[in-house]
């Protein structure tokens, strides 16, 4: 009788053992602007330079050709500050392996198709109200400030109108969104 519940212990032992010693597959869960790690150099390039914009189809004779990696490794390397080597060297592995946020670097940024929206240089804002949250004083400043910003490195310049209607209109407001299906 006891060699018979040793056997047993020992079989159940060993059966929950294999249990317990197989692998628990993990779940990973990746965010925008996460590095996925495991993932071969080249097919981390790839990813990472589609992603950001630098690689991307063009159009070509009616059909589509991918832009070479070399060349997309080359203008990523451009706008990072990076030597052009166009090749997958340790300091642009390093810049693709940083955290960073998902907008790409490069995009056909147009809103206006290729139109500027004013046709004049001297662009009007007016801050129509403020925020309880904040002092307007801080308010007028960081606006005057940001608009200082775009003033010094274009060709336009930025006045306030404390009346009437100007180019840019600002106005804080909070938006109340109701939902009437509950559905409990």
């Amino acid at each position: 009788m006891r060699c018979c519940v040793l056997v047993v212990c020992l079989l159940l032992g060993i059966g929950v053992q294999n249990g317990w010693s197989r692998p628990v597959k993990s779940v990973v869960v990746t965010f925008p602007g996460d590095v996925i790690k495991n993932v071969a150099d080249v097919e981390l390039a790839e990813s990472y330079l589609k992603r950001f914009g630098y690689m991307e189809a063009a159009q070509r004779s009616g059909f589509k050709s991918k832009v070479s990696t070399a060349k997309a490794l080359k203008r990523m390397q451009r706008q990072m500050g990076l030597k052009e080597t166009g090749e997958l060297d340790w300091p642009t592995l390093k810049i693709m392996n940083k955290p960073r946020c998902g907008v790409p670097d490069v995009a056909n940024y147009n809103f206006f198709g290729g139109q500027p929206k004013w046709d004049h240089t001297n662009i009007t804002y007016s801050i129509l109200n403020y925020t309880p949250d904040m002092d307007s004083t801080v308010i007028d400043d960081a606006f005057a400030r940001a608009f200082k910003v775009w003033s010094d490195v274009t060709p336009l310049t930025f006045t306030r109108l404390f009346q009437g209607t100007a180019d840019i209109m600002i106005s804080f407001a909070t938006h109340l969104v109701i939902n009437t299906k509950l559905g409990f």
